[in-house]
């Protein structure tokens, strides 16, 4: 592995260490509703039968969720970090994972009938050849789907407005020492985001907005609440939380 990847499997490492998916039960709640998008987006219910790989899986949560609910899909995962890999062979032990680099996947061409990548992207040096690797494992009649952050996300509007922050999904721990940088994040537009997937050879489904919120030190427990069950059900396309690409090969 080259110098610039295993400093970033060493961060990602730590990542995953001390800060992400610390508690696996708590997590797996936390994800058990865009998990349950993620299947549906993919057509999967207790009967389809393939291969499936989740790119930048970390512990391996979307994995244990499908796997509960279907006996018949070959489940693949794969993420940089070893830590994660190592975590999720224990939650998934009858799953195949590997430690990769999303935008060098070790997988054969056209090897699987589906493909998802959930908050990976972004964290790419060059998105696009992250799409175009997932282009090139899936197969002809497969299908991707792919959550990606919205730059003009209305909290991040409203965050540059009060606090001229850059949107950011973290990059620190509990204490507030940065782990990554996050400017090195990619956010982009709705638009921004189509033309990624297209350079990449994916040709877009379907799209639709993912606006459930997780945890955050920008905003209170109770504004995230407010938000999650009344609020975003107001909030335009444009201006939702991520978007959610249902993409088939080109």
């Amino acid at each position: 592995m080259r110098k610039r990847n295993r400093t970033k499997q060493e961060l990602y490492d730590r990542w995953h260490k001390e800060v992400y998916q610390l508690d696996i039960e708590k997590s797996i709640k936390d994800f058990s509703f865009s998990n349950r998008n993620v299947m549906q987006a993919l057509g999967i219910t207790s009967k389809t039968r393939g291969r499936l790989l989740d790119v930048a899986c970390g512990k391996g949560l979307l994995i244990k969720q499908i796997n509960e609910k279907n006996n018949y899909l070959e489940l693949y995962g794969s993420d940089i970090s070893r830590y994660a890999i190592t975590n999720a062979k224990k939650i998934v032990p009858n799953a195949t994972f590997s430690v990769d680099d999303g935008e060098a996947l070790s997988f054969t061409s056209s090897q699987f009938d589906f493909v998802s990548c959930l908050g990976g992207l972004e964290y790419y040096q060059n998105p696009v050849k992250g799409a175009r690797e997932i282009a090139r494992v899936l197969k002809n009649n497969g299908r991707a789907v792919i959550f990606v952050p919205n730059l003009m996300f209305v909290g991040y509007v409203w965050l540059a407005l009060r606090r001229g922050l850059m949107p950011t999904h973290g990059g620190t721990t509990n204490s507030g020492e940065n782990i990554y940088d996050y400017n090195n994040e990619k956010f982009y537009t709705y638009q921004g985001w189509r033309e990624v997937l297209a350079k990449g050879g994916l040709e877009i489904e379907s799209a639709s907005v993912y606006n459930h919120l997780g945890g955050t030190r920008f905003a209170h427990p109770l504004i995230i609440k407010l938000y999650n069950v009344f609020f975003n059900k107001f909030v335009p396309f444009n201006l939702s939380y991520c978007f959610i690409f249902v993409c088939r090969k080109k």
